[in-house]
């Protein structure tokens, strides 16, 4: 028979060592998702599995989209475990932490992401054009002392017009003659006046009896 591999020694000298089989070096990169206080906001994310480098050249890239999904794996934002909204804010950098893109290494390679809590727009409200200007303001305090208004002369108010009323003139009250103080009761003399009248009334019988 034909030997496949004639530079085998048939016999080969066990004084010799065998040299050992080449050792594979093999890489794993994780990706961690927390937030500004370095609190862990999501599941990591196992980006290249324990992969054997076959080049030194070889490369990961940890921006990208998870496989059999269009989930990319450094979402812009998320819901983290906490129930909170956040938005990606920075790669963290540090010790034993890699950037999110480059040279496959033997060993563990880790990228971190951080993400910061979004901000609740608050609702539009109007602005106040002199924010200096209190509430409710003191009516006793001037409103800008170092600038006094002047006072405000007083306008005078016209006069109304009032109509004139016409007086209804008041009739006169007659007067009673007044009769002298003569001491006599009036009773008295109004039976004297009553004697006078009576005699000129007979005198004047008396004589038109004698002219007829």
């Amino acid at each position: 028979p034909t030997d496949p591999n004639p530079n085998t020694p048939t016999n080969p000298d066990p004084s010799v060592p065998t040299p050992p089989a080449p050792v594979e070096k093999r890489s794993t990169v994780t990706v961690k998702y927390e937030n500004e206080q370095g609190q862990s906001i999501a599941s990591d994310y196992i980006d290249t599995d324990n992969v054997v480098i076959q080049n030194p050249n070889q490369r990961y890239n940890a921006n990208g989209t998870k496989p059999n999904s269009t989930d990319p794996e450094k979402p812009l934002t998320l819901t983290g475990t906490d129930g909170k909204e956040y938005e990606f804010k920075e790669v963290k950098v540090g010790d034993n932490l890699s950037a999110e893109e480059g040279e496959l290494t033997e060993g563990n390679i880790t990228v971190v992401y951080v993400y910061r809590e979004k901000q609740t727009t608050p609702p539009n409200t109007p602005t106040d054009p002199n924010p200096n200007t209190p509430t409710n303001p003191d009516p006793s305090v001037p409103t800008n002392p170092g600038n006094p208004t002047p006072p405000q002369p007083n306008k005078p108010t016209p006069p109304k017009p009032q109509t004139p009323t016409p007086n209804a003139p008041t009739p006169p009250t007659p007067s009673r003659p007044t009769l002298p103080h003569t001491g006599i009761d009036n009773s008295t003399t109004g039976l004297g006046i009553a004697a006078i009248v009576t005699g000129i009334l007979t005198l004047f019988k008396n004589k038109k009896k004698d002219e007829e």
